[in-house]
């Protein structure tokens, strides 16, 4: 697995024309979490109005390059200690924001999204 990743992202607020394909240091699962490869993101408002500059509370400490996209799927493709019930190359859906993967209706473990 490479070290980088493409991602859509934005270094700075503002309109859609910040927003740039970035290589970006891919994550690594921690303990209790998963990374997962993923195939199909949803971007919604709530991903303009951060992109424009809106925070909410929750997102203080995030801080750029931001990669927008609001929910997930796609398939795991690192697992890293303490975590039970998701495979290498199980198919998986989630929120970044709430750093949680969903598989058959159970919550798995936090994410690290690539």
């Amino acid at each position: 697995m490479s070290d980088v990743m493409r991602a859509a992202a934005f270094a700075e607020p503002g309109g859609p024309d910040v927003l740039t394909v970035m290589e970006l240091p891919a994550p690594q699962a921690g303990e209790g979490e998963v990374r997962v490869r993923v195939r199909a993101a949803g971007v919604q408002p709530f991903d303009a109005a951060v992109r424009a500059g809106w925070l909410p509370p929750y997102m203080s400490d995030v801080g750029y390059p931001r990669i927008p996209g609001n929910e997930f799927a796609g398939v795991v493709d690192q697992v890293g200690p303490g975590v039970t019930g998701v495979a290498l190359g199980g198919e998986v859906l989630g929120c970044p924001y709430v750093r949680q993967v969903v598989r058959l209706g159970q919550e798995r473990g936090r994410l690290s999204l690539l």
